[in-house]
């Protein structure tokens, strides 16, 4: 047997127990690049038991985000914690530079809270907007040359970011230069695309983008599974091989991956998303090197994978995505279970804190006796009437995806193919 460890012997980003926060506004309130970056870790260390916890809250500026720090990201103790604010700092105006000064004030004082907490913080400059896209969702033009100039501002506030992280020696992952740059690429080939479907919030291939530039800043780049056979003698790295026969028309064995393939769900597959380097991330390099010309065939389980020439397979042949693998099959119900639960912790908990804060600027603004303002009360009476389910179920889903994301043996069997005969003529 050709053995390595379950779960690598790189330690990764963070530490085994990690518990990790998410501090944002509704682009982290969203629960798209967060949980996407997720899913990479639990696929990529499944004995890992690392706690995450989105702390965005929809319309949330640096002193919101700074005010609720103790109430709402403190309690979770956490080890890292991931900032992504700027986006509403500004207000969406060319003019908004001004508030970079408050912006400074607030993201330091954040700082200086999760340090006392004992916990490292990750800083995120704001992605781009789109000004075009308010054109397709009929907003006056006012609105569109106000935010013309705002991806300026942004960028402003991206680089002061920048410069603090290297002062206080902390992580940056600058989101907004790279989503620029695809964004300006999609839009050249064609005008209607969009990284963000209504200008601001990056849908999920904007999302992915996100999540593969957070994980190549934290030096998570490195390819999943290879193994490589040369007569009887199996070289593998990222996994247990085990039980090598050869054969007559080629050859058989048993294979466990230290980890599963980080699937991101069909609306978050794209051209640029690949572009990106999301393959290097699952690539599965399986090289056979002196196999006799022809066909071969690869089986797992039983079920045929994929057809390559003998000349193929001695260059090697990628299995990055073969989605019909049972590997990628295990971790795309692993995917589906965590899309639910960052559905319930959005809608079921940072929806609450959504609701606390609207209702705080409401009364700030001498309307609490407005329809509006007791709607929000009503809302939120609802949500935390519900709350406790919501935790019980999220609890199911988490021990779910601990149990499932663990890599299984598969049998594999690389035969070569034959062509039909023709049938022999009878004589007359």
């Amino acid at each position: 047997m050709v053995a390595s460890p379950l779960d690598g012997q790189k330690q990764g980003s963070f530490p085994p127990t990690s518990r990790i926060v998410w501090l944002g506004d509704s682009i982290t309130h969203q629960g798209l690049y967060s949980r996407f970056v997720e899913d990479f870790f639990f696929s990529r260390y499944p004995l890992r038991k690392q706690l995450f916890v989105n702390c965005g809250v929809n319309g949330d500026r640096s002193a919101d985000a700074l005010a609720r720090l103790d109430l709402d990201v403190a309690p979770w103790k956490p080890t890292k914690v991931f900032v992504c604010l700027g986006m509403n700092d500004g207000a969406f105006s060319r003019d908004g530079i001004k508030a970079l000064p408050e912006f400074q004030r607030n993201i330091r004082g954040i700082l200086g809270g999760i340090r006392g907490l004992g916990a490292q913080a990750i800083l995120l400059s704001p992605p781009p907007v789109d000004p075009h896209v308010f054109l397709r969702f009929g907003s006056p033009p006012p609105v569109e040359e106000t935010l013309r100039g705002y991806n300026l501002v942004l960028k402003r506030f991206g680089s002061w970011l920048q410069t603090e992280a290297a002062k206080r020696k902390i992580p940056f992952v600058d989101l907004h230069n790279p989503l620029l740059q695809y964004q300006k690429r999609l839009k050249f080939r064609n005008p209607a695309e969009s990284l963000s479907p209504d200008g601001i919030h990056p849908g999920n291939v904007g999302s992915a983008l996100i999540a593969i530039t957070i994980l190549k800043s934290l030096g998570e780049q490195k390819p999943r599974l290879s193994v490589g056979i040369q007569g009887n003698r199996p070289e593998i790295e990222g996994g247990r091989l085990r039980g090598l026969v050869r054969t007559s028309d080629g050859f058989q064995f048993q294979l466990r991956a230290d980890a599963l393939p980080w699937v991101l769900p069909e609306e978050a597959r794209g051209a640029a998303v690949l572009e990106a380097g999301y393959l290097l991330f699952n690539r599965f390099l399986l090289q056979a090197k002196d196999l006799p010309p022809g066909d071969y065939e690869l089986r797992v389980d039983g079920m045929a994978l994929l057809t390559a020439t003998a000349k193929e397979w001695a260059k090697g042949v990628d299995l990055a995505l073969e989605t019909d693998h049972p590997d990628w099959i295990q971790a795309e119900q692993c995917v589906a279970w965590n899309a639910e639960r960052g559905g319930l912790v959005r809608t079921g908990i940072r929806d609450i804190w959504e609701a606390r804060r609207m209702l705080a600027r409401s009364k700030q603004k001498g309307q609490s006796n407005s329809p509006d303002h007791r709607a929000i009360q009503e809302r939120l009476k609802a949500l935390e009437k519900n709350v406790g389910k919501v935790g019980v179920r999220l609890k199911e889903l988490e021990a779910r995806i601990q149990n499932g994301n663990k890599p299984r043996w598969h049998a594999y069997s690389l035969h070569r193919l034959s062509f039909p005969q023709e049938p022999k003529k009878r004589e007359p």
